[in-house]
């Protein structure tokens, strides 16, 4: 028998539990969150906010419904500016780097969930092209998770929240086919799980060594990772 892969699962609401929006980041004293309804990022030193940026528009250091933010390893901050499907890079200052609109050969697509692996590689999922992105830098991507068919189940369907895990795995809330997929540190589609309990994952949060969390719809599903 198949065993089940959530702890708790329909009966745990979102109301109930709290998984940190996508976008919150955090590496070491770095506080950077993003406010889609305002359209802007804002860093923080504890309570005092050090900078924000932005406000609504396309033109460079304006976000459209920015998604998520993470701190890469060189203290710069990554921004997925979703409406803009764009990948806006930050300095420490809050000053725009660069802009990122193409990665792997092709257009980037409503851009949302980001996470940087121990390496210092930033992961983002590129929902409207159904791929996995990671970059060494800016300039440096390699897609992962291209299905072989549309729809086929041995790649991603419409990929939004991503997470790494302890070992360095990437967890990708693989929407469209209502699983979490599991890639290892080289980008090979390892394992899936939740197929049994979720319906439409938007976020994957790693709560520990083998659990995780799963925003679907209007509840949180509590997982066991595979």
């Amino acid at each position: 028998m198949r065993r089940r892969d959530f702890l708790i699962g329909a009966g745990l609401s979102a109301a109930a539990v709290t998984v940190p929006a996508l976008g919150v980041a955090r590496a070491s004293s770095v506080d950077v969150r993003v406010d889609r309804a305002a359209h802007t990022v804002t860093r923080r030193d504890g309570r005092r906010v050090v900078w924000t940026v932005g406000g609504r528009g396309q033109a460079v250091g304006r976000f459209e419904h920015p998604e998520a933010a993470v701190v890469d390893a060189l203290g710069q901050v990554w921004v997925a500016d979703r409406g803009n499907h764009r990948i806006v890079v930050l300095a420490d200052d809050g000053t725009v780097v660069t802009c990122i609109t193409e990665a792997a050969g092709a257009s980037l697509s409503s851009v949302r969930g980001l996470a940087v692996d121990a390496r210092g590689r930033v992961w983002a999922a590129d929902p409207g092209n159904h791929r996995l992105l990671r970059f060494e830098a800016p300039s440096r991507a390699v897609a992962f998770g291209v299905a072989s068919a549309p729809g086929a189940r041995d790649g991603l369907n419409y990929p939004t929240g991503v997470a790494v895990d302890a070992r360095d795995r990437v967890h990708v809330a693989d929407t469209g086919h209502g699983r979490i997929a599991v890639f290892d540190a080289d980008g090979a589609l390892a394992t899936t799980y939740g197929d049994d309990a979720l319906r439409l994952p938007r976020r994957v949060v790693i709560d520990g060594w083998r659990t995780a969390r799963a925003t679907d719809l209007d509840r949180v599903v509590a997982l066991r990772t595979a």
